[in-house]
């Protein structure tokens, strides 16, 4: 477990910075002409790294995040992307860590990083701890759409698992009239369960009837 532990440890400040030392009188004119803002942006990203550490050794894991999120906006390095996956984990936000573990795989595999296997580990490890949820649609009509937190589900979406967070989420099923057919809010408990969700596109469609021109 030592790799793991380093892999997280190391605040990625010099692979962000550290450049081969050039003496060239070419390369040093460049640098002086580079704009000042780069510099200003690669110093916050480290200071709300080391403070996303910080709070992390704190366990104040839902002030941590914010900060490593900050940070990888200014500076998207791959061990701020890491410690990110891994505070989202700890403050039990399993299907946002699972998503960014995920990325942290693509990133690693693209720079052909040694710290991939260990994003693979840690995302493996999470998978049974993953809540989810199934839409199953029947009956699905022309002109009807299905959202999920604000979000229109494609119909490739219907029957498959989703991997969501432990809260309360909102369910709408919308007409291209306007008319919302469904509202509920759904509560997932626990976590590495399935909650299954059946609608009835006809018998909703059926219960809420367009209205002519002229109807109100």
């Amino acid at each position: 477990r030592t790799m793991m532990t380093s892999c997280l440890a190391a605040s990625d400040s010099m692979r962000r910075h550290a450049l081969p030392l050039l003496t060239s009188a070419l390369f040093g004119a460049a640098i002086s002409l580079a704009p000042q803002v780069a510099h200003a942006d690669d110093a916050t990203a480290e200071a709300l790294f080391q403070a996303g550490k910080s709070l992390m050794d704190q366990k104040k894991y839902s002030e941590a995040c914010p900060k490593f999120e900050a940070s990888y906006k200014l500076d998207p390095t791959l061990g701020t992307l890491l410690n990110l996956a891994d505070c989202y984990e700890k403050a039990g936000r399993y299907a946002t860590s699972w998503t960014t573990w995920g990325s942290a795989i693509e990133r690693a595999q693209r720079d052909k990083d040694d710290r991939l296997e260990y994003a693979k580990e840690r995302r493996d490890a999470l998978a049974p701890k993953l809540p989810k949820v199934v839409i199953r649609v029947y009956g699905m009509l022309p002109g009807i759409d299905v959202y999920w937190d604000n979000f229109k589900m494609p119909p490739g979406a219907f029957g498959s698992d989703i991997p969501t967070e432990v809260l309360r989420h909102k369910l709408v099923v919308r007409r291209d009239d306007g008319a919302v057919l469904l509202d509920r809010d759904i509560e997932v408990h626990e976590d590495g369960k399935k909650t299954e969700i059946p609608i009835d596109v006809i018998a909703l469609n059926r219960a809420h009837p367009r209205l002519e021109p002229g109807e109100t």
